[in-house]
């Protein structure tokens, strides 16, 4: 097997089918530049035509796609060779580049911690240089990371410390061409580079003496004097008030009132009394077709809905009670169905309500509060049929409808013991340094459960129950809907877990590499190792070896494949 630095430095050229390219481009105002395509290179040939042949980039646009690509994995992987404390390595993300800005949410994740959304201006020459979009793909990046917007600036800040005169005049030049609608921040961060790029950094450029008033930041590495601190305060102020207006100018330009204010989704209520709730706040049940006439209290949550809103809630709930109704009538005995389980929790893009057992939708406030004025973001509807049967496939898996059968008994309890054997192998054959760093760990895991491959069989038997889950899911859901579910849910977990937790983070990627095999990607392992950073952290560390990992997951997806669905609950011919 391949490194995982040695996979993203070969330019792969995977044919692309049809029906993925109609997926990549199948969402206003967007399209994607999945994954796969990309490596350390830049584009795929093959991917690099059909992007030409839609017209989605001129040959000049994939040019410096790949020059500025290739420029962004040199100088991050130098970067955190230097500097590992503050930088992080090189890696693929999904690339989702916005053609109609003010279609799309501004620094909106299309698929959840695993996707870069840019500009289509951002890769014209007349409007970016090679330098300012390959800090970009940096900036991007980093904004994952976080989860936040404007440290991320200062984060980053450090790179330009790295860059010659003629690199800091080109990247500056893309920010004075560039038409983001966050160009005000870039030309504010243009106009400071003179500054900050005399600044110190601990591993980068340690200063010569200590200046009296100068301190480190935190998180960075940069150390400021007196002086330039208030000069990055003023920065960091410019570069918030530029990503403000970029929120406020977006919200503008979808909040025109409905005059329909929640008629025509009222009307479709009433007339169709789909198998779903609606919700609001406090998880309050604004909506139920038990009452399907009775909308006067979803009318009021509605009243302030815009154009786009309304649209939007209409067909978000359309394919909510679609995919509930097929799943409901494909059940030979409904009555049998259990009561969902405590840990199924009423957040989400929909979700199982406990008491109705019936899918809920949630139009706020609070995370789903801008339903009610701007469009669906992109791929979020196919997310929202995926996770609709999702949640109806945990209430099947928890009423033993997905299982194991009894003649694949003992081959499943052989391959937990196998798994189990495995675990403690991994953990004898890894270097000493690392079996003294996760010692807390062991100790821990080892009490509670005996032992540390028992503890580890145990946390992947937690998860399993969404594998069964998707296993029904598939006769539900259409390709794009299962391929949306896998691209959101097969990430890296780093920053999900204290540090010292790394064989607790080892089995659930090792589980979640499975969904792989669920989508229509081609290469599973070449597509995990490139884009969640695993062989840096756990490869690369000695944790796991290539060929361990490789079992590992062998015998997990095992695991999996000795669970099927009980036929004899379920009606299938009803959905043809």
């Amino acid at each position: 097997m391949v490194s995982a630095h040695e996979q993203g430095m070969t330019a792969n050229h995977p044919q692309v089918s049809p029906k993925l390219n109609d997926y990549y481009f199948s969402q206003d105002g967007m399209f994607l530049i999945p994954i796969e395509q990309i490596s350390a290179a830049g584009l795929s040939r093959s991917f690099a035509e059909v992007l030409l042949e839609r017209s989605a980039f001129s040959k000049a646009a994939v040019n410096l796609f790949n020059q500025a690509f290739t420029t962004y994995w040199k100088r991050t992987d130098a970067l955190y060779r230097q500097s590992p404390r503050y930088w992080f390595p090189p890696r693929v993300q999904h690339i989702c580049i916005v053609t109609q800005p003010t279609l799309i949410r501004p620094y909106f994740q299309p698929f959840n911690r695993n996707s870069w959304l840019l500009y289509a201006s951002d890769f014209d020459p007349d409007t970016s240089t090679v330098e300012f979009t390959a800090y970009l793909f940096l900036h991007v990046e980093r904004m994952m990371i976080l989860r936040q917007i404007n440290p991320a600036l200062y984060s980053n800040l450090s790179y330009f410390l790295t860059l010659t005169d003629n690199q800091a005049e080109a990247f500056s030049q893309g920010c004075q061409m560039t038409d983001r609608p966050d160009a005000d921040g870039y030309r504010a961060l243009a106009d400071a580079l003179p500054w900050i790029r005399q600044l110190g950094h601990e591993q980068l450029r340690k200063p010569v003496l200590a200046e009296p008033g100068a301190r480190m930041m935190p998180d960075t590495g940069l150390i400021l004097s007196a002086d330039y601190q208030q000069s990055l305060g003023e920065l960091q102020k410019t570069w918030s008030a530029s990503t403000v207006d970029v929120v406020n100018r977006h919200h503008k330009a979808h909040a025109k009132p409905s005059n329909e204010r929640g008629n025509k989704i009222c009307e479709w209520l009433e007339d169709t009394s789909p198998s779903l709730l609606i919700k609001g706040a406090d998880n309050r049940v604004l909506w139920n077709p038990e009452a399907a006439s009775d909308t006067g209290v979803i009318r009021a949550a509605l009243s302030a809905v815009t154009e786009l809103g309304e649209l939007g809630i209409l067909q978000d709930l359309e394919v909510v009670g679609y995919h509930s109704q097929r799943f409901l009538d494909s059940l030979r005995k409904r009555d049998e169905l259990a009561d969902p389980a405590p840990y199924m929790s009423a957040k989400g893009l929909s979700h199982i309500d406990g008491q109705w057992k019936l899918i809920a939708y949630d139009i706020g406030p609070g995370p789903n509060a801008g339903r009610l004025w701007e469009s669906t973001p992109p791929y979020e509807r196919l997310m929202l049929g995926a996770r609709t049967i999702h949640e109806w496939g945990h209430l099947a898996a928890h009423s033993g409808w997905v299982r194991v059968p009894e003649e694949r008994n003992n081959q499943r309890d052989e391959l937990n013991r196998r798994l189990v054997s495995l675990f403690e192998l991994i953990h004898e054959q890894a270097p000493e340094h690392v079996r003294r760093y996760v010692y807390p760990e062991v100790e821990q895991l080892s009490t509670q459960s005996g032992s540390l491959g028992q503890a580890l069989l145990n946390a992947m038997l937690v998860r399993v129950e969404d594998y069964m889950s998707n296993l029904l899911a598939q006769r539900y859901l259409n390709p794009d809907e299962m391929d949306t579910y896998v691209r959101n849910n097969v990430c890296c977990h780093l920053e999900d877990y204290r540090p010292g937790t790394i064989y607790m983070q080892l089995v659930r990627q090792a589980y979640e590499f499975q969904y792989l095999h669920l989508s229509r990607i081609g290469n599973p392992m070449e597509w995990f190792m490139k884009s969640t950073w695993f062989g840096e952290h756990f490869i690369h560390k000695g944790i796991i070896t290539e060929t361990l990992f490789e079992e590992l997951v062998n015998v997990v997806g095992a695991i999996c494949d000795c669970y099927e669905v009980d036929e004899s609950k379920f009606d299938f011919s009803a959905l043809t």
